[in-house]
């Protein structure tokens, strides 16, 4: 693997999301107006990959109707487990062996360019099998917990866990760089003998492991942790996606009166000097120009 090995990203995007309570697929759900996928796969544009898969399974036509052109369905027929869902992935790059394999969990709306682009770049430096992006809580209730030794990665999930596993508060968020012909080989291998009858992607990091080394790369940011597999956990990430969006106005020379009661989308333009007043509600494609006073009822 070099510097110069093609760059492919795989989202998963095929899960049903039983922990929102909903009819529609988790990664449907919005945060400022954008489909929670979306935010995922703007983030790794900037790395510039050959490829941008998406495996798509449960209400597969709805969340294919929201990706970009540039983005590559992939059909997990059945919800067998993120290590099937790779495996498809895989399939789709048949007779591509050279490369670097980002695959990144579609409910991450809050990870960033910046973050993945680290991730990489650890990656290729260790000039390792497989890198786990992993992040130190407070509250690691719910997430799997990481175990790294002498090359070797296991995640443990909390249900497996030892009561001292537990205490460790370093998780796995769900985002990983494979080289391309070792998580072929790994893939291959994996079973469903668990409870759940599925194949985790998280198994085959022991395997890698064991022949060509994982390692892992620290979150710098404990706000892109932020998971959403609920609807509090989604409140709590559009809540800081607002907070960007409101900050990035300000700096281009909007006032906003009152960001606590103010709600701006991803997609709305504002010229500089306007001004927006407490409670205003700014949706969709609007576009505002200069010198402009915006309120609640505008």
């Amino acid at each position: 693997m070099s510097e110069s090995s093609p760059i492919f990203a795989v989202i998963l995007a095929a899960g049903r999301g039983t922990r929102m309570k909903s009819n529609r697929a988790k990664v449907l759900h919005t945060l400022c107006g954008v489909p929670m996928v979306n935010y995922v796969i703007e983030a790794t544009r900037p790395l510039l990959p050959e490829g941008l898969f998406v495996v798509v399974g449960h209400q597969a036509e709805l969340v294919e109707a929201v990706l970009p052109l540039d983005a590559t369905p992939v059909l997990q027929k059945e919800q067998r487990g993120t290590g099937d869902a790779v495996r498809v992935a895989l399939d789709a790059l048949e007779g591509q062996e050279d490369g670097v394999l980002l695959v990144v969990n579609g409910d991450g709306p809050l990870i960033s360019d910046g973050t993945l682009g680290e991730l990489l770049e650890r990656h290729r430096s260790a000039g390792v099998g497989a890198t786990v992006l992993v992040a130190k809580l407070e509250d690691p209730s719910g997430l799997g917990r990481v175990v790294e030794e002498a090359g070797v990665v296991r995640i443990v999930e909390e249900r497996d866990a030892s009561e001292s596993e537990q205490k460790n508060r370093l998780v796995n968020l769900g985002l990983y760089a494979f080289d391309l012909a070792e998580i072929r080989d790994a893939i291959a291998g994996l079973d469903s003998g668990n409870d759940q009858g599925e194949l985790y992607l998280t198994d085959v990091l022991e395997t890698i492991g064991l022949r060509s080394r994982a390692v892992t790369y620290k979150l710098k940011n404990p706000e892109e942790a932020n998971l959403v597999n609920d609807r509090a956990q989604l409140a709590r990430a559009e809540e800081i996606l607002r907070r960007k969006i409101l900050d990035a106005h300000m700096r281009n020379g909007v006032t906003v009166r009152d960001p606590a009661s103010t709600h701006i989308e991803a997609s709305v333009e504002i010229g500089r000097d306007t001004v927006i007043l407490p409670g205003s509600f700014l949706r969709g494609e609007t576009k505002i120009g200069t010198d402009c006073v915006i309120a609640p009822s505008a």
